[in-house]
């Protein structure tokens, strides 16, 4: 049973959480927040009132304040503790975190492997070895290129995919390269791809059947991915006489604006702009 100081709180923390991730979350999850309350409890009655954030983790330890992170930014938003930016900062990175894993069914394979990769990467965060907002730096491309794996057969991880993302991109050779790590050490993958990078390559059509296909493509639009990846490649081969890889798919959230409201896309380290014509038909 708590005591008054803390038996409120519980209550307000269930609806509070109702609220933030919904009914069946708050119900699978607040058994497991009731035994950090009761600690709570302890030092409440110690000190004969509520602890401020410095007593909870002097007691608790800081570690354990991390863990349930999310009571500790409850009782901030009710103005029962005060917590600085770098705390919101951390919850703001835990959240992601969860949500990347959040986002394959736990039969699926690829969310086995992302699920191994963060308790490894968490394991050194609690060593002090790593931090939060580097769990999440390395957790997102690992999950982008697992989901990038459903552009090919039976979603697997292979070369042919790794060096098609890598060729996309580009800027995250260093960033993916600790989870290429970890599938190659911890389950004898034998992937190289982010060694050699597939380079620009020129297309194979000549300028004038680019411009007849990239016509054709826009006259008669479909809504479907293969139409919005036939129009890309023959827009940028035209447009650029750049060849798109046939293990290269580009994502509508590839496209992105400009500070000059330009739509354009980054690729193999460069910037592509788009006119409006191929926008319309891929955004809207």
């Amino acid at each position: 049973m708590l005591s008054s100081h803390t038996a409120h709180l519980l209550q307000g923390f269930s609806d509070w959480l109702k609220q933030r991730r919904g009914a069946i979350y708050a119900s699978l999850k607040l058994q497991r927040y009731y035994k950090f309350f009761s600690k709570l409890d302890q030092v409440a009655k110690e000190l004969d009132r509520f602890p401020t954030y410095e007593e909870m983790v002097q007691f608790l330890s800081v570690m354990e304040a991390r863990k349930y992170l999310l009571v500790t930014l409850y009782l901030q938003d009710i103005k029962q503790i005060i917590i600085d930016k770098a705390v919101q900062e951390e919850y703001a990175n835990l959240d992601m975190i969860d949500r990347l894993l959040q986002y394959f069914e736990k039969d699926d394979y690829r969310y086995k492997l992302l699920f191994e990769y963060y308790t490894a990467l968490r394991t050194k965060a609690d060593q002090g070895k790593t931090s939060i907002r580097s769990i999440r730096l390395a957790l997102t491309p690992a999950e982008k290129f697992l989901k990038y794996c459903d552009h090919f057969e039976k979603s697997e991880i292979s070369d042919e995919a790794l060096s098609g993302y890598l060729w996309v991109y580009r800027g995250q050779k260093s960033a993916i390269f600790g989870f290429v790590s970890f599938l190659n050490q911890k389950h004898k993958f034998s992937l190289e791809a982010h060694r050699n990078l597939l380079p620009i390559k020129t297309p194979r059509y000549s300028r004038k059947q680019l411009k007849q296909k990239f016509i054709e493509l826009l006259q008669n639009p479909q809504d479907d991915l293969k139409y919005q990846q036939k129009l890309l490649r023959f827009s940028l081969g035209y447009l650029y006489h750049i060849d798109i890889p046939n293990n290269a798919f580009i994502n509508q959230k590839d496209i992105q604006k400009d500070k000059n409201d330009a739509y354009c896309l980054r690729l193999v380290g460069k910037k592509f702009y788009l006119p409006n014509e191929i926008t319309r038909l891929m955004l809207d």
